[in-house]
């Protein structure tokens, strides 16, 4: 569409079908261009106004606006029941701050105030009424571009200090009830938003006082996973740090060790995240939310479940380590039906170790060491190189000795 860069209270604009754009300043295309030709008009973009002028006056001579006065505010004298943009609620205290929306591509921050929420993508949100028994609030826009004013819901759950889950819903013209308009679903082809969904997303708080979480999968478990090309690499996760030797139930490392089958570029591989929540998807899965100790302000979801259906995997539960922190209740479900996450770890459930390496340890090389073996063999070798220097000690005394005779 091509209309003009500044516009006056009436205007036309031009609807081209086609590929081809005309670059005449009128706008008007050549022939064999189709098109559509609109005559604009701006209206009053205040919360109480009629949706068709014109038709609202006629409803109004026939004596219909008891039955169209929603629609005709203004012709119908009730200007002082359409809303205001005035708040009317509050968000709870533990909702308020700044907090991250982060995808695969896109990044968004939502700033919760008492009664408003702003976010510079999505807009300006003003808090109108909430639903009586759950977190589903009834929020208002209202624009000063000529647009109507839209009513949007949001419903938010808390999964803890770090961790704000919400839905979104879209948007409308009519003020409709909070039940009615607390609708969500996943947006439709082709503009597939990832904010609007039928399941919740996850903010992340922007505060740089977050509470680490215990990650819950103890020690160092043995995984296989596979990665370009069909390459099969193993190594162990889990809440145990090799280095330090011992455990930390709040980070989660990812080691995995060479193998003739895995590729040098993950050959050495570690990874180290901080858990910032852990909640159940399901009776058989947990979400796990984390950041990259490497790289902070990244952050990742992990879907852990018993759950093998599908696969041929029978040694223990499977890791799915998601490219984004957005999964949700059915991301077990998506990833059986084609949903790719970024690394998929199959767990040996009874292969559990707390394994000790120092910086240099050839557990990189396939080779793995405890400490308890270090230990044991250290203690071999002292008592190897104590019984070599006693029989040194006897050679010498017996020499002393033979001198001895033969001087006498």
């Amino acid at each position: 569409m091509r209309f003009p860069k500044t516009t006056a209270d009436e205007f036309t604009a031009y609807l081209y079908f086609g590929a081809i754009t005309p670059m005449e300043t009128s706008g008007v295309p050549t022939t064999g261009v189709h098109y559509m030709k609109f005559l604009m008009k701006k209206t009053d973009a205040t919360l109480c106004y009629d949706v068709s002028p014109q038709d609202c006056q006629s409803y109004k001579l026939l004596g219909a606006c008891r039955r169209y006065g929603q629609y005709c505010q203004k012709a119908c004298d009730k200007c002082d029941e359409a809303p205001s943009a005035k708040s009317d609620c509050e968000f709870p205290d533990n909702y308020q701050g700044q907090w991250q929306h982060q995808d695969e591509k896109e990044s968004y921050t939502f700033d919760i105030t008492p009664k408003y929420i702003y976010a510079k993508e999505l807009g300006n949100f003003t808090c109108k009424s909430k639903h009586f028994e759950n977190q589903k609030y009834k929020l208002i826009s209202v624009f000063n571009n000529g647009c109507r004013p839209r009513y949007t819901c949001m419903e938010f759950s808390k999964a803890n200090d770090n961790v704000l889950r919400y839905h979104i819903s879209h948007s409308k013209s009519s003020d409709e009830p909070i039940h009615r308009l607390c609708q969500f679903e996943n947006d439709p082809a082709p503009l597939n938003d990832k904010i609007r969904s039928k399941m919740m997303r996850n903010l992340i708080t922007k505060s740089a006082n977050k509470v680490p979480v215990a990650c819950g999968i103890r020690d160092l478990t043995k995984l296989k996973t596979t990665y370009k090309q069909d390459q099969e690499c193993v190594g162990y996760v889990g809440d145990w740090n090799p280095a330090d030797c011992k455990t930390q139930e709040n980070q989660l490392f990812v080691r995995l060790t060479t193998s003739d089958q895995c590729s040098v570029e993950v050959q050495n591989n570690s990874q180290d995240f901080t858990c910032l929540a852990r909640f159940a998807a399901d009776s058989k899965s947990v979400m796990l939310i984390t950041e990259d100790q490497k790289s902070p302000g990244k952050y990742m979801c992990w879907v852990l479940t018993n759950d093998t259906t599908n696969t041929d995997w029978k040694h223990g539960q499977i890791l799915y380590q998601m490219a984004s922190p957005q999964c949700d209740e059915e991301t077990r479900i998506d990833v059986f039906h084609g949903k790719k996450p970024k690394s998929t770890y199959y767990l040996y459930d009874k292969q559990v170790s707390r394994p000790c390496w120092s910086s240099s340890h050839p557990e990189y090389t396939g080779n793995a060491t405890s400490k308890t073996n270090s230990t044991q063999t250290k203690g071999k070798a002292t008592g190897a190189a104590e019984k070599l220097v006693g029989l040194k000690l006897a050679m010498v005394l017996l020499s002393v000795t033979n001198i001895c005779s033969i001087v006498l």
